[in-house]
């Protein structure tokens, strides 16, 4: 197949077919990387809840006040670490703008294809390619958003248990 004067028939065909594979792997691969952020942020959300339970039916009327700081303290800690988490995450998810096939690329595909058949096997190719191209960039991008989400995820995971912990150690000692 000689792309530079026009790829036709069974190999493009192969070619065509490869590209869309792989932007469909490319596809697949950014709904991982959201679902894992939010699976991430609705993990965290739910500990920073229970957390929050726990650490409110530790403090009674006889908690002393060093001991209500602390929580107090920790729960404030803990609360920014979620938050950040969840920005971090967000970074993850966010919509990207990437170039797509609309209707006017398949009217231009079409006069393309129609004025000049020899080169069109080419155009198409690199078409995919660019596509191709962005929606890697596009992932590249959100990989390295969510490796900054997950270590602010841990930090979040991390100091809600030291808050669970003072909670707790308020009522075993505090008392």
């Amino acid at each position: 197949m000689d792309l530079e004067h026009g790829a036709t028939g069974e190999g493009l065909k192969q070619v065509v077919e490869a590209a869309r594979k792989a932007l469909d792997q490319e596809f697949q691969r950014a709904e991982r990387y959201d679902a894992k952020a939010r699976g991430q942020m609705t993990l965290a959300g739910s500990w920073f809840a229970v957390v929050q339970a726990v650490a409110a039916v530790s403090l009674r009327g006889d908690t002393p006040p060093v001991w209500a700081t602390a929580i107090a303290i920790a729960a404030v800690v803990a609360g920014i670490a979620l938050f950040t988490a969840m920005r971090r995450s967000a970074r993850v998810w966010k919509l990207r703008p990437q170039p797509a096939v609309n209707q006017e690329t398949l009217e231009d595909m079409l006069l393309s294809a129609e004025r000049e058949p020899e080169r069109f096997g080419r155009q198409l190719v690199l078409l995919y390619r660019n596509l191709l191209g962005k929606a890697q960039q596009v992932n590249a991008d959100r990989a390295s958003a969510l490796e900054g989400a997950t270590g602010a995820w841990w930090w979040a995971l991390a100091l809600a248990f030291a808050e669970l912990a003072v909670a707790l150690a308020s009522r075993v000692f505090g008392v």
